[in-house]
């Protein structure tokens, strides 16, 4: 794992990378808007759809579909970061990073969309798990890290750190430590937009996520907070394996996210929009996952602030919009 040291002298280091871009370069998130997240589920239709793009991974979590069943409660092993990187570039779509000249790994990348509240069936206890980060959920399973030979890496750092995601009305719900291997970026790790709302009551919040570890993270997400269509998740067996059902009840809505990133020079570069029908919740993030060339870094460890724009509407009208930002820069 790195140090502090070690990691403040590679974010300075992709410092210098922000000031050598090159102007036009094409950015690494997908550009527009994505929105076919699927309204009405087929029977035992996949849940997570990878696109036919490298580097670009759907999660659908809409309807009755459930992108996290069932969970592992032991986490994942690999040999080395070779044997994780082909697994992620199988099961997640991400990109295979190494060096030009040495042939060297870097790491894993990709971006993702999400629309739904995915969950996690817990055999243990009994309950449905709520799942804020879709990628370190899918690779970390229910206790939130994978092994990499002999080394624990903590990718849902909601679970295995000391983060509280997402924050609730705007604020941090718990202290950040001030000291170990990330608490510089844990420290400006998220914030919310609280709570705003139509005229008929519905009403959804925003929240904006940049975290900066060997699981490096940023994303932003618009929720439901009341009205629309709710979905209702509990859980249930199917068979002898532990399973979420869920049920839908209220009237139609619609969400929409717009993420833009920032650099450290303060330019606004990559991100996108993507929206969904009577969800609980539509994302649009980038992951990198492993150690990097600070001198090509990838979205997520390039963004050092995630601004987005929030927006939902029912037939009665629109909510508006909010913006939230978190990060070490300035958003437009």
């Amino acid at each position: 794992m790195y140090n502090t040291r070690k990691q403040l002298v590679v974010w300075l280091m992709a410092l210098t990378t922000a000031c050598g871009g090159t102007a036009g370069e094409t950015p690494e998130a997908d550009q527009g808007t994505v929105s076919a997240l699927a309204e009405e589920p087929l029977p035992g239709q996949p849940t997570v759809i990878n696109s036919e793009k490298s580097g670009i991974v759907r999660f659908d979590a809409t309807g009755d579909k459930v992108v996290f069943q069932p969970a592992s409660s032991k986490p994942l092993q690999f040999q080395d970061w070779k044997a994780f990187a082909e697994y992620a570039q199988k099961t997640l779509n991400a990109r295979v990073h190494t060096h030009p000249e040495t042939g060297e790994f870097e790491g894993v990348s990709g971006d993702y969309d999400i629309a739904g509240a995915p969950g996690m069936a817990d055999a243990e206890t009994k309950t449905v798990r709520d799942v804020v980060n879709p990628v370190g959920a899918f690779l970390g399973g229910l206790q939130g890290y994978v092994y990499i030979g002999k080394e624990r890496i903590c990718v849902r750092p909601e679970v295995c750190g000391d983060l509280q995601i997402p924050p609730k009305d705007g604020k941090a719900a718990q202290a950040l430590k001030s000291t170990g291997p990330t608490a510089q970026g844990e420290r400006y790790a998220f914030d919310g937009t609280g709570t705003f709302c139509n005229a008929s009551g519905f009403c959804i919040r925003g929240y904006a996520i940049n975290l900066h570890s060997v699981f490096s993270w940023t994303s932003s997400a618009t929720e439901r907070v009341s009205g629309g269509t709710r979905t209702e998740r509990f859980f249930c067996w199917k068979g002898i394996i532990p399973w979420v059902c869920s049920r839908q009840v209220g009237e139609p809505h619609s969400m929409r996210v717009v993420v833009t990133y920032v650099d450290l020079l303060g330019t606004a570069f990559s991100g996108g929009s993507s929206s969904a029908n009577n969800s609980e919740k539509v994302e649009r993030g980038s992951f990198w996952i492993g150690p990097f060339n600070p001198f090509n870094p990838p979205a997520a460890v390039r963004a050092w602030a995630t601004c987005g724009a929030h927006s939902g509407s029912t037939a009665s009208g629109s909510t508006g919009t909010r913006k939230s930002a978190t990060g070490l820069m300035g958003c437009p």
